[in-house]
């Protein structure tokens, strides 16, 4: 039995999330829930994810890495590339090629601190990790191919690693036909701590970081380029190495040089409660900005530039900063005063810090006093008396003498006074002192209610002139408000902070088993990354400013809110994650500044359904295995290893479905709403949107239902497809769909598949349709398929027959013809085959056929044909048609000279036909009137020209882009 299921993450084309194995069900399990179908290939081999619409990614590239240092690990297979991807009826796929490098990271340990420890030291702070590491290094594709370059340096923050210094699209004559290059700088560190003097002496990856300046556009000739974007950075800033100890709890730089990172913790120790020294892992809003983006240029020469805040929420505690507040009691040289008072108040929220997180507050107090004149004992006549004293209902049972040193003593909050009373001839109390101290929050400094992390605070447009447009965004709870509408949904700080007990056993040097209790503190380096990557506050309301020459308005977005549950520590998954119930916009209110006044113009207002999926849960155990030691009489210390449940969390699928949506619009002037509609929205037992129902503000009722394969019983081949259409996973796909006025049926439209070729393509057979109370008829029926899923013919109901001709490795129509089928037509340009010219001399496309050409057709049917082709005698071309009569179902072409665009088909047929870039675009179309038009392309890919059939020019392009200027004059 697996205690704990692994959890596994993924990333498809438009959808995420992970998955895990479900023992109850015996399959792997997606969350958020969604209808993917996994299975996984043995002996690691991989998995392979199949998306609700059929289409098919196979990840059968693995990763691995070993950890090395403190902690010496395996070989771990932790990751799975794509190796393929396919069309449902797998008759297309892009295909991925990797390069392995063996790279080495350096990270930092948990940290751990002993206390009352005789058995050990701090761990070793750091661990290396090798990895082979996969890289992209071309995808393919049935026109072409994709390449990435790497640049031939070592990076240097990455040891064994190298940057992509290009990526490159080649045709399949492999032809460069695009190119982006990437350049780079890296940011050195300049803030220097322990760690990062230690991790200097040996290895100098961790002082630096790489960020990429400007991407390049190269044209296809790679002879000139133009700057696409060009990125600025914080430089001003200082600079931590990436194993700094000056780190906040969550991970971001603080500025501040510690020397661990377990922070100042409360313990319990022999006495009571402990003040262990630490780490000040609290956020300081200077420092976490450093190397982040602060401008973006684009191409145009205009730019976005970003200004940021540091994350801020409602109730922060665990950001306090503390200070130490004192209260005393001194002598004074007037003899005659026998009896000192000072009254002081504790108002402590509950702080792990301050109180251990006890309810209703409080603080752990120390008293120390001195030169009294006699000694104390708290006895009758005494010569000295220090007392404390409550002075509220909620710390009155707070009053005792004071007779001895009081260290971390806890009481609540109140009011107190301290008294110290003498009765001494002659006074010999002029020095004493009696003075008590606790922490409390600093409220003398900035707000404190600080997170991890930052957000954006105002991003500045502008464009190539100068004119800018700018958008503010303020987190409060109500516009114009100074209350942020922040708030945490993942655990607080004290959460990463560990507390291990345990007992040590080891020999003496006269060979006596001894032993001794104690407990270490640990604390992870970062906030775990299980569920949020570092990040745990959520913003319940934003508001959008924007404000431009042109336009002032403001939008007002509120979000759901909901915290996970926790339940365990350290960096692992939430007990119950909430995440997918958590930034869904709720509220969308627009206003337009009307007279000096802001005013609502619309209105959009969302509910969902918030889903646990109990069905599918899965129990985790976070199991600990220890090692237990006894001592036998005969000096013998056995180990016993001993299994233990630290804690346990659940795996439980989630999915948030939009209910309705009501949209209001408003009138300005009256206030009034001309306009309110209202949809809801209802899901299938397997979640998926199954009808909508939308009232218009005049009260009538649009409902549209959609029925999903697994919903309809058909007959024949229409059924046998939709049996296959689920076999392939492609329950996603609706197949009918009615829409409903109030309750009267409006409109029917039903797609049936058909099986085609071989038993893996499922294709569409016919679209039926029903209006009203009419009969329900195809509409269009798909007549015919080549073995690539191709479309060859359709047909719409009373009118004519479509016919498709497919090149350029059967992934482009090259050819469509109406009024006939694609058996009875033959047409080539030589592009894919027999052009044999040099490259350009042709009527289309790039190649034509020299030396004659003959071709025999069979199987076509009997009639009159047109052959028509292009001939060229000199420099000229020049158009040939001849009407033939085929009479034994068969014809052979036999052409002589140079020849281009040749044509073969039913004289009651008309003909278009196209050559391509298939990497560009469409670069000539010939009509049914043998009538040319041209499209060219700049060496960068983007049309320039359209020219008619003498070449003439009737349209023109032009890019004017930052440094690269061009005259659309000419």
């Amino acid at each position: 039995m697996d205690l704990e299921a692994d959890i596994f993450y993924f990333t498809l084309a438009g959808k995420s999330g992970r998955f895990y194995w479900n023992q109850k069900t015996g399959r792997y399990q997606s969350d958020p829930y969604s209808n993917i179908r996994i299975i996984d290939h043995p002996y690691s081999a991989g998995f392979e994810i199949t998306d609700d619409d059929g289409t098919i990614y196979e990840f059968r590239e693995p990763e691995t890495s070993q950890s090395s240092g403190a902690f010496q690990g395996p070989l771990t297979t932790n990751s799975w590339f794509v190796s393929r991807i396919y069309n449902a009826n797998k008759t297309d796929s892009l295909v991925f090629n990797y390069t392995v490098e063996l790279v080495h990271t350096r990270t930092i340990n948990s940290g751990s601190i002993g206390m009352y420890d005789p058995c050990g030291e701090e761990s070793a702070r750091m661990s290396t990790t090798s990895i082979q590491s996969k890289n992209i290094a071309a995808i393919h594709f049935g026109t072409g191919y994709v390449q990435f370059i790497r640049d031939t340096a070592e990076r240097q923050d990455l040891q064994g690693g190298h940057a992509l210094a290009a990526i490159e699209v080649y045709d399949k004559g492999n032809n460069l036909k695009r190119k982006w290059g990437f350049e780079y700088n890296y940011l050195t560190a300049n803030f220097n701590d322990q760690n990062c003097s230690i991790i200097a002496g040996i290895s100098p990856y961790e002082s630096k970081r790489l960020m990429l300046k400007r991407v390049l556009h190269y044209n296809a000739r790679n002879s000139e380029s133009y700057e696409e974007f060009k990125m600025n950075y914080d430089t001003l800033t200082p600079v931590p190495c990436r194993v700094s100890f000056g780190q906040d709890y969550w991970g971001y730089f603080n500025g501040k040089v510690n020397t661990t990172l377990v922070p100042t913790t409360i313990i319990a120790g022999p006495s009571g409660p402990q003040v262990l020294a630490g780490a000040n892992r609290l956020v300081d809003i200077n420092y976490p900005q450093f190397g982040i983006l602060t401008k973006l240029t684009y191409p145009t020469g205009g730019s976005t530039s970003f200004i940021y805040e540091s994350n801020q929420g409602i109730d922060m505690p665990s950001n306090s900063t503390y200070v130490k507040q004192i209260v005393d009691l001194e002598g004074q040289e007037d003899p005659n005063a026998t009896t000192f008072l000072e009254e002081f108040s504790i108002n402590n929220p509950p702080d792990y810090f301050l109180n251990n997180n006890t309810p209703g507050g409080g603080a752990f107090i120390n008293a120390v006093f001195g030169d009294l004149g006699c000694e104390i004992n708290g006895q009758a006549n005494p010569c000295a008396l220090l007392t404390l004293r409550g002075l509220d209902p909620g710390n009155s049972h707070i009053n005792f003498y004071v007779t001895a040193p009081i260290t971390a003593s806890y009481v609540p909050n109140g009011r107190y006074e301290m008294k110290a009373s003498f009765t001494q001839s002659p006074p010999m109390y002029q020095s004493f002192f009696f003075i008590i101290d606790f922490q409390r929050i600093d409220t003398t400094g900035p707000d404190k209610h600080y997170t991890g992390g930052l957000r954006l605070k105002q991003a500045i447009h502008s464009d190539e002139s100068g004119n800018q447009y700018n958008r503010y965004y303020s987190y409060v709870t109500e516009l114009g408000g100074d209350t942020s509408s922040g708030d945490m949904f993942g655990p607080s700080y004290e959460h990463f902070i560990k507390k291990h007990l345990f007992t040590c056993y080891w020999y003496n040097d006269i060979g006596d088993c001894l032993h001794a209790s104690g407990f270490r503190l640990l604390s992870d380096p970062t906030a775990t990354i299980a569920s949020h990557s570092g990040s745990y506050i959520g913003y319940k309301t934003v508001f959008e400013y924007v404000d431009s020459a042109h336009e002032q308005g403001v939008t007002r977005y509120d979000f759901s809110h909901e915290p996970d549950i926790f339940d365990v520590s350290g960096a692992f998954p939430p007990g119950e994650s909430r995440s997918e119930f958590r930034g869904k916009p709720i509220k969308v209110t627009n206003y337009k500044k009307d007279n000096g006044q802001y005013k609502v113009v619309s209105k959009t207002v969302n509910t969902y359904n918030n889903v646990l999926v109990d069905s599918l849960k899965v129990l985790n155990l976070h199991v600990l295995i220890t090692a237990n030691y006894t001592c036998t009489p005969f000096h013998e210390c056995m180990e016993q290893d001993q299994l233990s449940i630290q804690s346990m969390y659940e795996a439980t699928p989630t999915i948030s479905l939009l209910e309705s949506t009501k949209e209001t619009l408003y009138d300005l002037r009256t206030g009034t709403t001309p306009l309110e509609k209202f949809t809801r929205y209802i899901y299938d037992e397997s979640y998926r949107l199954s009808e909508t129902v939308a009232t218009t503000s005049k009260g009538d009722s649009i409902r549209t239902k959609q029925y999903y394969p697994n919903d309809l019983a058909l007959s024949g081949a229409h059924e046998t497809a939709k049996l296959g259409l689920i076999s392939q996973n492609r329950i996603g796909e609706p197949l009918r769909q009615e829409v409903f006025n109030n309750s009267t049926l409006r409109q029917r439209r039903q797609t049936n598949y058909k099986q085609y070729q071989t038993a893996l393509q499922y294709l569409p057979d016919e679209i039926l349709e029903k209006n009203g109370t009419g009969l329900e008829e195809a509409r269009i029926r798909f007549v015919q398929y080549d073995q690539n899923g191709n479309l060859l013919s359709q047909q719409k109901v009373d009118d004519a027959l479509h016919s498709y001709i497919y090149g350029y490795n059967n992934c482009l129509p090259i050819a469509e013809i109406l009024n006939g089928a694609a058996s009875d037509v033959f047409f080539t340009s030589f592009e894919d085959t027999d052009g044999n010219s040099t490259t350009g001399d042709s009527k289309t496309g790039l190649k034509s056929r020299t030396g004659g050409f003959s071709k025999a057709l069979s199987g076509i049917g009997n009639g009159k044909y047109i052959l028509s082709y292009w001939n060229k005698n000199g420099s000229n071309w020049s158009l040939v048609s001849t009407e033939v009569t085929v009479s034994t179902n068969s014809f052979t072409i036999n052409l002589n000279g140079q020849l281009d665009e040749v044509r073969f088909y039913p004289k009651s047929s008309r003909i278009s036909t196209f050559t391509f870039d298939p990497i560009y675009g469409i670069t000539s179309l010939c009509d049914a009137n043998n009538i040319v038009t041209y499209y060219e392309y700049d060496g960068f890919g983007r049309l320039q020209l359209v020219r008619d059939q003498y070449r003439n020019i009737i349209k023109q392009y032009c890019y004017n882009y930052s440094g690269q200027l061009e005259d659309c004059s000419q």
